[in-house]
């Protein structure tokens, strides 16, 4: 009998030994969750390496990741937003999960994703899905999209959504945009002229 309660003990001993170690695995699984093959806190570290390509990865693995997987890369994601030694496009993607995953707008990269909006054919729907919800910076995203609207070298498949970034900031872009209604390059006027329409309408039926 007093074998077969030792047994007990230790059956018992091992089974809650188990249990605890994964329930540990588990909080460390969540905590450092497992993304693109790799651990959160790899990206991490990966996103402080010299090659923007890494960076690139990193930040492409944590933007796989919701808010709260994806926390605690936030204050070395808002880092490398600001890092002026590193590419427009790796500074326009972290600005990208900054938006997207924690509301956070960084005015400083408006113009590195306007970059990748017009000359970065395959990442231009993520850049502009990261304009599209900026709220508190329209007039450092106005003045960028006017500047891009200027640019002769883009043409109306670029400057088209463009100007629905525009138009959903609203008539407070209508100045900024009536001396481009004479430019030269036909992409602009088009953009513009559609853009002045329905802003000028829809404020001469506001109450």
């Amino acid at each position: 009998m007093t074998r077969i309660c030792t047994i007990v003990n230790a059956l018992v001993f091992v089974v809650t030994f188990l249990a605890v170690a994964s329930f540990r695995h588990v909080i460390v699984a969540a905590d450092d969750p497992l993304v693109s093959g790799k651990k959160l806190s790899e990206w991490i570290t990966q996103l402080s390496d010299f090659d923007p390509q890494f960076r690139m990865q990193a930040l492409d693995a944590i933007a796989k990741l919701d808010k709260d997987h994806a926390a605690p890369a936030r204050d070395s994601v808002k880092q490398l937003c600001l890092d002026k030694r590193t590419t427009p496009n790796v500074r326009a993607k972290a600005a990208f999960i900054l938006i997207t995953r924690f509301g956070i707008e960084e005015s400083a990269a408006v113009k590195d994703l306007f970059y990748v909006l017009c000359y970065s054919g395959t990442d231009r729907g993520w850049a502009m899905g990261a304009l599209l919800q900026y709220k508190h910076n329209n007039e450092a995203v106005t003045d960028a999209a006017v500047e891009a609207l200027k640019n002769p070298e883009l043409d109306i498949r670029v400057k088209t959504p463009i100007g629905a970034i525009l138009r959903k900031i609203g008539p407070s872009v209508l100045p900024k945009l009536m001396p481009l209604r004479n430019s030269a390059d036909s992409a602009t006027r088009t953009v513009v002229d559609g853009i002045l329409t329905e802003l000028q309408a829809k404020q001469s039926t506001a109450p």
